[in-house]
C-alpha cells in the first residue's frame, strides 16, 4: 500500500469546486458528488500487479476521466425524426442525461424527471454504502442523472427495455442505473454501449430481485476507440429468483467490469454467458465475486475470450459458498483462444467452500487454434482464411446459442462476426 501512488496525485487542488458545484438543477446533488471526491483523493490507484488488475490501465483511464470531466459540453440530443422506433422500448444516455421519445411507462423513471428526490436520493445513499469502489466513486463525482426502473408485484413484462449509451467524443461519462423486481414479475434489458472516441465512461448497476422474479439482461459493449470503459455491478438475488446475463465486450484501452452477486434467498441463481473480443492493443477485464449465502443457490459462469494483435485480457471470478448454503451447485469456466502470438490473458478461477454438500468447479484453459482441424477443413477444399473463421465461430457459437431471445441472439451474433478480424 505505501508504495502505491493515491488519486490525490493526479488531481488539481482546484478540482474540488468544481466537482462541488456541477449540478445547478438539483443542487442536493452536489453533496454526493463532493463526498466521492473526498473519498478518491485518498484511494490508492491499483496495481497492475495484481491478479484481478492484471494489464489494466485504470492509472491512465483515472487520469483521463478527470481531464475529460471538465471538458463536458451541455450539448442535448436531439432525435432523429426519420429514425424507425420498434415496439421496444428505448432510453438514450447522451452527455449526462437519459432521453426517451414519447412517455415513459409507470415502471420507468428518470432523476431529472422525477419530483420524488428523496426516492432517488435514498437509492443513491444505499448503492454508494455498498458499493465502496473506485468505480462507484467516479462515477457519484460526476452523477447528474439517474435511471429507475421498478416493477410492481406479479408485473410481467413484455416489450425489452433497451438503454443506449450513445456515442461520444472527449468526454467523461457516468450513467447510473437502479433495476427492482418486485415479487413474481420479470423485466429483460438490453444495454448497449456504443463505440465512443477518447472518452471515458463510468458505468453503476445495481439489481435487486425479490422472490419468484426472472431478469433477463443483455449487454453489449462496442469497440472504444481511445476510450476507457469501466462498469460496477451489484446483483442482489432473493428466493427462488433468477438473473440470467449475457455480455459482449468488443474492447477499450481499459475495459472493465466488476460483477458482485449476493445469492441471498434459498434457491436463487445467477446464469453469465460472457465473450470478450479485443484486438489491436485493447484490454478486456473481468471480475467476478459470487456470494453463495442460502440453500439451493446456483451459479453457471462461462466466459470465452478471442483475442488477437497484442490486445490482453483478464478473467478472475471468486466463488465463495458460506457454511450454511448447503445444496448449492456452482460451476465458473474460462475458455480462450488466442489468435495472435502476442495476445495475452491472465485467469484466476477461486472457490472458497466451507460446505460439504455441494456441487462446485471450476476450469480456465488458453490455446491457439488447432492446426489439426484447419489442415482437415482446408483439405475439404476450404481456404484458410474461411477455415480459421469456421471454428472461431464454433468457439464462440457455445455462447451465442445460449441466448433464447431469438431477436438477441440475431444481434449479438450479427455484431461478433462484424467485429472478428482473421488473418
Amino acid at each position: 500500500m505505501a508504495n502505491e501512488r493515491i488519486i490525490k496525485e493526479l488531481v488539481s487542488p482546484n478540482d474540488l469546486d468544481y466537482f462541488s458545484t456541477i449540478n445547478q438543477e438539483n443542487s442536493w446533488l452536489n453533496g454526493y458528488n463532493k463526498e466521492s471526491y473526498l473519498k478518491l483523493l485518498e484511494r490508492p490507484i491499483p496495481s497492475n500487479k495484481k491478479e484481478e488488475w492484471r494489464y489494466t490501465k485504470i492509472s491512465e483511464a483515472v487520469n483521463q476521466f478527470f481531464l475529460k470531466a471538465k471538458e463536458n459540453k451541455t450539448l442535448s440530443y436531439v432525435f432523429d425524426k426519420n429514425e424507425s422506433i420498434d415496439d421496444d422500448i428505448h432510453i438514450y444516455f447522451y452527455n449526462g442525461t437519459y432521453y426517451h421519445q414519447g412517455e415513459l411507462p409507470s415502471y420507468i423513471t428518470t432523476l431529472k424527471i422525477s419530483q420524488d428526490h428523496p426516492y432517488f436520493e435514498s437509492k443513491i445513499y444505499d448503492d454508494n454504502k455498498v458499493k465502496d469502489c473506485l468505480i462507484n466513486d467516479l462515477n457519484t463525482i460526476l452523477l447528474s442523472d439517474m435511471l429507475s426502473i421498478e416493477t410492481k408485484n406479479n408485473q410481467k413484462i413484455d416489450k425489452m427495455i433497451r438503454i443506449i449509451n450513445l456515442s461520444h467524443k472527449d468526454c467523461a461519462l457516468s450513467p447510473r442505473i437502479s433495476v427492482k423486481l418486485a415479487s413474481n414479475s420479470s423485466l429483460k434489458v438490453f444495454e448497449h454501449h456504443q463505440a465512443s472516441e477518447s472518452s471515458v465512461l463510468n458505468n453503476n448497476i445495481d439489481i435487486h430481485l425479490e422472490e419468484n422474479s426472472t431478469l433477463d439482461y443483455f449487454k453489449l459493449i462496442d469497440k472504444q476507440i481511445h476510450s476507457h470503459d469501466l462498469t460496477s455491478q451489484k446483483i442482489n438475488i432473493g428466493e427462488n429468483s433468477c438473473v440470467n446475463l449475457f455480455s459482449l465486450d468488443s474492447g477499450a484501452d481499459t475495459s472493465r467490469s466488476n460483477i458482485d452477486v449476493e445469492l441471498n434467498g434459498d434457491n436463487s441463481a445467477i446464469v453469465i454467458n460472457a465473450l470478450f473480443t479485443p484486438s489491436e492493443a485493447l484490454h478486456s477485464g473481468n471480475q467476478l465475486k459470487i456470494n453463495h449465502n442460502a440453500k439451493g443457490t446456483k451459479s453457471s459462469l462461462d466466459f470465452r475470450g478471442i483475442l488477437d494483435d497484442s490486445s490482453a485480457g483478464v478473467f478472475f471470478g471468486k466463488v465463495k459458498v458460506h457454511k450454511n448454503s448447503s445444496q448449492t451447485i456452482a460451476n465458473m469456466s474460462n475458455q480462450n483462444l488466442l489468435l495472435s502470438d502476442y495476445a495475452k490473458i491472465s485467469t484466476k478461477p477461486i472457490l472458497e467452500i466451507y460446505n460439504d454438500d455441494v456441487e462446485c468447479s471450476h476450469s480456465a484453459t488458453s490455446g491457439n487454434l488447432d492446426d489439426d482441424k484447419i489442415f482437415y477443413i482446408k483439405s475439404r477444399g476450404i481456404d484458410e482464411k474461411s477455415a480459421k473463421m469456421f471454428l472461431v465461430q464454433s468457439f464462440a457459437a457455445k455462447i451465442i446459442d445460449k441466448i433464447k431471445h431469438a431477436n438477441m441472439r440475431e444481434t449479438f451474433n450479427n455484431h461478433l462476426l462484424k467485429s472478428l478480424k482473421i488473418n
